[in-house]
């Protein structure tokens, strides 16, 4: 398991199908299902073995009496599903007649749970239950590794890319627009934006600097400072905007038909340029699917 996790640095979705294949194996359990909680879900990451994911499919409310048990009190283990009333209609749609449930803990927090699921009552034993305990234990150490790996990765290239701009600047002195060119290009880069554009302010309009990307740019080099556009609003709030999906507030920003109609434009996030107090300016990103 540790051989995998040191193979997997950025991708914990290898060693969660270790996980569940090895405690399957190990622990003669017919099927098991690791969970990991995403909002208010439980959502299937990983499942080995003959028996169905459920009734709930991949996604299981956290308020599931089940779950509910495994954040409150911990390992969960139903020796006779049919045996009990604890649990009302656990596990009886798809023939699950023993169950042993253990929780995935991370800083006192649940995030997810691995369940050990059997056809016939036959009860887990002590070592079996401890052994799942285990299992569930060396996938919170992948996951977090993998966190820490990406956030390690994040740093690096942040850094890389300040480098990156700092090099620029002491080498164009006197003009700004390699700068902004390679500001714009890391922003998108590092976002994992599509597009990146930079605008400054002249006057009562903003110019465009430069963008960088491949979304299909249709607007104009001058853009109004006006709250109609998002940029322009950016400037005159004086503030970051985030628009997750730019259909459900196009109302609200009347000037953004353009992207919406001919550069497909979804989700946006732009922020000021400041200086002593005020915007001189915006750098802006954009996605053209709902990824806010």
């Amino acid at each position: 398991m540790l051989g995998i996790i040191s193979r997997s640095p950025t991708d914990v979705r290898p060693v969660l199908d270790a996980i569940v294949e090895s405690a399957a194996r190990v622990c003669g359990i017919d099927d098991v299902v690791l969970r990991l909680r995403e909002g208010d879900f439980m959502v299937a990451r990983a499942h080995f073995g003959p028996v169905s994911i459920g009734s709930g499919g991949e996604e299981l409310s956290i308020n599931r009496p089940q779950i509910r048990w495994i954040r409150e009190r911990g390992t969960l283990h139903v020796p006779d599903v049919a045996a009990q009333n604890e649990l009302p209609n656990f596990g009886k749609e798809i023939g699950i007649c023993s169950f042993l449930g253990a929780p995935l803990r991370q800083h006192g927090e649940l995030v997810g749970m691995l369940a050990a699921r059997r056809t016939q009552v036959r009860p887990f034993t002590p070592a079996q239950i401890k052994l799942l305990e285990t299992f569930a234990d060396q996938a919170v150490i992948a996951i977090e590794n993998v966190r820490l790996f990406q956030e390690l990765k994040e740093s690096l290239e942040q850094q890389t890319a300040t480098s990156e701009i700092l090099g620029v600047i002491a080498s164009s002195p006197t003009d700004v627009q390699p700068v902004l060119d390679t500001i714009a290009e890391s922003a998108a880069r590092l976002c994992s934006a599509d597009d990146s554009s930079i605008r400054i302010v002249e006057g009562d309009i903003l110019r465009l600097m430069t963008h960088k990307g491949w979304i299909p740019f249709f607007m104009t080099g001058e853009l109004p400072i006006t709250r109609g556009s998002v940029a322009g609003r950016a400037v005159v709030d004086d503030e970051l905007i985030h628009i997750e999906d730019l259909t459900l507030r196009a109302t609200e920003f009347p000037d953004v038909q353009v992207a919406l109609d001919r550069e497909g434009v979804r989700t946006i996030l732009v922020a000021p340029l400041e200086r002593e107090g005020r915007a001189i300016g915006v750098i802006l990103i954009r996605r053209t699917e709902v990824r806010p």
